[in-house]
């Protein structure tokens, strides 16, 4: 039999199932030993060496061969042991599993499967002995072996501390798995994170204050970041990205640029890099800040290795707002996304209405004009613009399948057209939904441009309401397309928006479930389509005893002439009683769990663990190579969902990061 031990779903790395080793006196791995399946592994890495392959790190799963004999035992028979087999083998196929390689120095390797087969000989020695030699176990697991964790660091980063925690380098041939257990201080609604080789070179940190760059035009450093006042009505450069009495940044590789940003006014950040000192600038896609301060995804940029000469590139951030207002910008993180990089965002919900106060399908309508006909649920449609027109010119008709919707477009906007339903109760705590479709036929390519369609949440007259709306839009100049989810308020005619997604490429068209909520807190949601969330912080104005505390809902719809896109309404639906469930990433006193198998963390209760959705890539701890260099692991929670209003005071707050890896190897160990 083989001299070493093999164990299916070892304890050390699985939790909640029965392990099943293979050297027990019923099941025996066979002399001739299991087939590893390094050939695969050999034959990728051969590719690689040739050119035959993008990445010569990333190599298939193996195909792992296990002869057993199998017959009764001192502690089962052959029928108790065939059967254990099938259901671990079925239990692999299903939901994968782990094997465990005790060799005979005693070290434990691990392999994670992803599915099995298991095939019998069933010849006359079974049939006769109740013993079967030629029993085949399959497995297909991921390339790499693992080993034992061990703790590889510890430390606190963030605030006065250094923004990234320094790990030692670690054995092995293939990136190595981690396990980073978070703790800090504060509820913590996102998270961002990154890893990397070490590189100790001042142009090339992933963190930056903007006070340690370069002010542009008429910015300025200021307490806190680099300020530009005053701002002119166009597109202006705030920030240079060269280290201050340093030089240009010598980062290579992709890599994704955040900014902390704080703003006076309703504005766009953009911006613009290039590689080596005369390359030809790019510009990514222009970004709509949310009110007072936020975090800012700046988009992407690919830094190649240069050739010849210094490794340098250059990157500017743009603004472009209304004539005299003010742009701070307080930070900057130039994060590498080939290694592990991605960030982790806290689901919000909003629990379902109590009472229904208002509702219409529209199917009991005439055609023609909404403004004056009754609604299902109570009260009689009524409509005006935000100058205070008299009418929305909002029409009812069929739907593409035969329902009656609520529609409008035209194209001639000078202001936003609201349409609401008059006579009914107005409500403190409100839930409003409809099915919206957006449909494009044309828009111009010369034209700044934006549509915004949505919902009415409180409506008191034509200056003062609050709104959750999808916003397409066209920047001249820049060739831009992009829509953004927002929630916009008018208070005395004076419109801002309280809360907002970062812009994302393209036109949102089609058709979409809209839902908004407002509480008696104050606090605003909107949900499309059940998983695009945007949240406010408390609002006075929205709160009880505020000037939007209560009022009638509705729809809420702009074009400004460039468009030619139908805006359909069906099924409105207004309900009260209704409350936002805002959960986090980190809970204040708890902790959490960023590993290469996801995110999870702890509930009020400090010891039951929920995962949370990972978007980019799961870490891993870079091979060590030749340089033996060690790795860095930045990390950095915020207090709000990344693009939406945050407090900068606490966006300083340190964090406190152990983290445990496993070897990780594409070759067994000598």
């Amino acid at each position: 039999m083989s001299q070493e031990r093999i164990t299916l779903d070892p304890p050390e790395v699985v939790n909640g199932r029965t392990e099943l080793p293979l050297h027990d006196d019923a099941i025996l791995v066979a002399e001739t030993g299991p087939e590893w399946g390094d050939a695969t592994v050999e034959g990728a890495r051969a590719d690689g060496v040739r050119g035959s392959v993008p990445v010569d790190i990333t190599y298939p799963n193996r195909t792992v061969t296990i002869p057993l004999l199998v017959g009764d035992g001192r502690t089962m028979t052959f029928a108790q042991a065939r059967a254990l087999l099938q259901q671990k083998a079925a239990q692999c196929q299903l939901d994968g599993g782990f094997l465990k390689r005790e060799l005979r120095d005693g070290r434990k390797l691990f392999l994670q499967a992803v599915g099995a087969t298991l095939k019998f000989g069933g010849g006359s020695v079974q049939a006769l002995q109740n013993f079967d030699p030629d029993v085949v176990l399959t497995l297909e697991t991921l390339p790499d072996w693992f080993g034992e964790e061990v703790e590889l660091a510890s430390g606190t980063i963030g605030g006065s501390d250094p923004a990234t925690l320094a790990i030692p380098s670690v054995p092995g041939d293939y990136p190595a798995q981690m396990r980073a257990v978070i703790t800090g201080a504060g509820d913590r609604r996102s998270l961002i994170f990154a890893i990397r080789p070490a590189d100790p070179s001042p142009t090339a940190q992933m963190d930056y204050a903007a006070t340690e760059l370069t002010p542009l035009g008429g910015a300025d450093i200021v307490s806190g970041g680099v300020e530009y006042a005053d701002l002119p009505p166009t597109w202006v450069a705030v920030l240079s990205t060269e280290v201050a009495g340093t030089g240009q940044m010598t980062h290579v590789g992709p890599h994704r640029v955040w900014a902390l940003t704080t703003r006076s006014a309703q504005m766009q950040v953009q911006l613009e890099w290039k590689q080596g000192s005369s390359g030809t600038p790019q510009q990514n896609t222009s970004v709509a800040l949310a009110a007072g301060a936020s975090w800012n995804d700046l988009g992407e940029v690919q830094i190649d290795a240069a050739v010849a000469g210094e490794q340098q590139w250059e990157g500017l951030v743009l603004v472009n707002a209304p004539a005299g207002e003010t742009l701070t910008v307080h930070r900057l993180l130039v994060l590498p996304v080939g290694y592990g990089y991605g960030y982790v965002l806290a689901p919000s919900g909003t629990s379902a209405a109590t009472d229904v106060v208002a509702w219409d399908s529209f199917t009991a309508q005439r055609p023609g004009t909404l403004d004056g006909q009754a609604s299902a649920g109570g009260g009689r449609w009524a409509g005006t613009d935000a100058d205070g027109g008299v009418t929305s010119a909002m029409q009812v008709g069929p739907g593409a399948s035969s329902r009656g919707v609520a529609y409008r477009e035209t194209n001639t906007d000078a202001t936003a057209r609201l349409t609401y339903i008059d006579e009914i109760a107005d409500v403190a705590a409100v839930d409003v939904s409809c099915l919206l479709t957006l449909s494009m036929t044309s828009w111009s390519l010369f034209t700044r441009s934006e549509c915004r369609a949505g919902l009415l949440a409180r409506y008191v007259d034509a200056h003062n309401w609050v709104a959750g709306v999808i916003v397409n839009s066209y920047t001249q100049g820049f060739f831009s397309l992009s829509y953004t989810l927002a929630i916009l308020k008018s208070v005395g005619g004076v419109v801002t928006r309280i809360a907002g997604s970062s812009a994302l490429g393209g036109f949102l068209t089609g058709l979409h479930t809209v839902r908004v909520a407002v509480t008696s807190e104050g606090i605003a949601t909107l949900t499309v389509d059940g998983n695009k969330v945007v949240q406010s912080a408390p609002d006075a104005d929205l709160a009880a005893g505020g000037s939007l505390a209560a009022g009638a809902v509705g729809f809420y719809d702009y074009c400004n002439g460039a468009f030619t896109l139908q805006r359909a309404y069906d099924t409105i639906f207004m309900g009260s009683g209704s409350s936002t469930v805002q959960d986090v990433v980190l809970r204040d006193g708890g902790s959490a769990e960023l590993s290469t198998k996801g995110y999870s963390r702890s509930g009020a209760d400090g010891r039951t663990f929920a995962p949370l959705t990972v978007f980019g890539e799961l870490p891993r701890l870079p091979a060590s190579g030749a340089e033996r260099r060690g790795v860095e692991l930045f990390v950095r929670a915020s207090t709000a969902l990344l693009g939406q209003s945050v407090d900068v005071t606490e966006e300083s707050q340190p964090t406190t990061i152990t983290v445990n890896g496993r070897p990780s190897y594409a070759f067994t160990p000598e």
